[in-house]
């Protein structure tokens, strides 16, 4: 992917405000899993962070992962545990 597609991502998830939503993550949405992607591309390249950092997205991610395992977010786990 390129760097530029990531930017227009991150813009994207700044401007519509999308951190205030408690999407499911599906085949529909995968708008909750961008945290999860711009914190790994925060890591090889640095230089995308532009205006966040790797650990703002990292706490992103964590906390709505969490908010699933905790039984409090809109995701549900199947009997195995996945998400």
């Amino acid at each position: 992917m390129k760097n530029s597609s990531l930017h227009g991502d991150q813009f994207f998830w700044t401007r519509y405000a999308l951190s205030g939503q408690d999407g499911v993550f599906n085949w529909d949405d995968k708008t909750p899993a961008l945290p999860v992607l711009f914190a790994q591309a925060a890591l090889v390249r640095p230089d995308f962070a532009t205006g966040h950092n790797k650990s703002s997205w990292t706490v992103k991610a964590e906390q709505y992962l969490d908010r699933i395992i905790s039984g409090k977010g809109r995701g549900l786990l199947t009997e195995g545990g996945h998400l």
